[in-house]
């Protein structure tokens, strides 16, 4: 699917003409546009195009998080309930953890600000 999303990265515009919103990228190369309709305030406008011109941020933070591979315990290193807890993984996941959070923080920072 990375072949059909347009490259390079997007930045949402506001302009005083017909298409009075855009997505474009930072090279100039139009995403989208769209306007007000009567029903749509400026303001949901603007959030619109805010999640809109984060969505691939987003989209590569959730792929990364698929593709995370699962960590395995130490036998015999008991922490938890199972042979396999340990408490290297247990720190490791919370590293994992804190790193993904940062990722998603953001994203969301992107769309939300």
């Amino acid at each position: 699917m990375d072949n059909l999303i347009t490259p390079g990265e997007w930045v949402f515009k506001e302009q005083g003409d017909s298409n009075e919103f855009c997505i474009i990228t930072t090279d100039n190369q139009w995403v989208a546009a769209f306007r007000l309709n009567g029903i749509q305030t400026v303001e949901r406008q603007r959030a619109n195009g805010k999640i809109m011109t984060a969505s691939k941020e987003m989209l590569k933070a959730l792929e990364h998080i698929i593709n995370i591979p699962e960590a395995d315990g130490i036998k015999g290193c008991t922490w938890g309930d199972t042979d396999l807890d340990s408490v290297s993984v247990a720190h490791g996941y919370n590293q994992c953890l804190e790193y993904l959070q940062e990722i998603a923080a953001r994203a969301v920072l992107k769309a939300t600000v």
